[in-house]
């Protein structure tokens, strides 16, 4: 189960993929998590199969979520 976090770092990265903003930054502005734990959470995401590994993008699996 995704935590409020996790929803935050997805919708960012799917907002991002429209305007073209930094995700990282969304989710700073929204959450004043710091970078390090920012990473360490779509690290987790990619585990997950919700974020793909190449880029910072949602997979089929993320943008259902």
């Amino acid at each position: 189960m995704l935590n409020i976090i996790d929803k935050s770092i997805l919708s960012a990265i799917f907002a991002s993929s429209l305007t073209n903003d930094d995700p990282i930054e969304i989710v700073k502005n929204r959450t004043h998590l710091s970078d390090n734990m920012i990473n360490e959470k779509i690290d987790g995401l990619r585990k997950n199969g919700l974020v793909e590994n190449e880029k910072l993008g949602l997979t089929e699996l993320g943008r259902t979520s």
